[in-house]
């Protein structure tokens, strides 16, 4: 599976859980977690689980649930 990047290089949209930690994309429908990504700023821990669009999430190494599948 591909790395995550850190806590604090996400967008707010991307820390928030609203968009890809990947690519970006809004995840209204279908977002798959994707771990937990690290980071911290001084002594304030900013780790938070991120998810990905089922777009990325297989081409990271995570597999679908079989009702977010996207055919080919």
């Amino acid at each position: 599976m591909t790395a995550l990047p850190s806590a604090v290089t996400l967008s707010r949209a991307q820390y928030s859980g609203w968009a890809c930690v990947w690519c970006g994309a809004s995840l209204e429908h279908g977002a798959v977690s994707a771990g937990r990504a690290e980071g911290r700023v001084g002594a304030v821990d900013l780790s938070v689980e991120v998810y990905a669009c089922p777009g990325c999430a297989p081409l990271v190494g995570i597999r679908l649930p079989r009702a977010t599948e996207v055919a080919p």
